[in-house]
């Protein structure tokens, strides 16, 4: 899919401006959730498991940075030529369904191929240009951003 938008990516790394960051490692987090998305993946969709992700704002890039406890981070204005954009609530609640047993078939469903509206879409593929560094997000600005990614939590669970 082109990029039509302007896209965020956040790191622990101050990267070189102009340059195109390319993936190198396996994602390990949610290992399980990512096996399942592999074994869906359209062909035409860049890998889940080798990849990096970006975000379409700011706030949700911190929101995820410090939700992970990494400190100090980087965020990065990017562009991607090549990527998918999937609900980014959908992986952990896959994760709590595969520790449930409960079934979450639709769940990977949707995350290939969206059919709802959700806030917070991962975008992820195979490379992309760095175009800028972009300021933190304040306070009521991620306070804002986590009230409405509440939504996502509640869609997610009814799917």
């Amino acid at each position: 899919m082109p990029n039509t938008q302007k896209l965020f990516h956040g790191t622990n790394f101050n990267l070189p401006l102009g340059e195109t960051h390319r993936a190198n490692r396996t994602v390990n987090h949610y290992s399980e959730v990512i096996q399942h998305y592999e074994a869906a993946r359209p062909s035409n969709a860049p890998s889940r498991s080798i990849c990096l992700f970006a975000a379409d704002s700011p706030a949700a890039v911190a929101t995820f940075m410090t939700g992970q406890k990494i400190y100090p981070f980087h965020i990065f204005e990017v562009q991607a030529t090549d990527f998918q954009r999937s609900p980014f609530r959908l992986t952990h609640e896959i994760y709590n369904r595969l520790n449930e047993n409960k079934s979450f078939d639709k769940l990977i469903s949707e995350y290939w191929q969206p059919v709802n509206t959700w806030f917070l879409y991962e975008y992820f593929g195979n490379e992309f240009l760095v175009v800028k560094k972009v300021p933190i997000p304040n306070e009521i600005e991620l306070f804002s951003f986590q009230i409405s990614y509440e939504k996502d939590i509640a869609l997610a669970k009814s799917i």
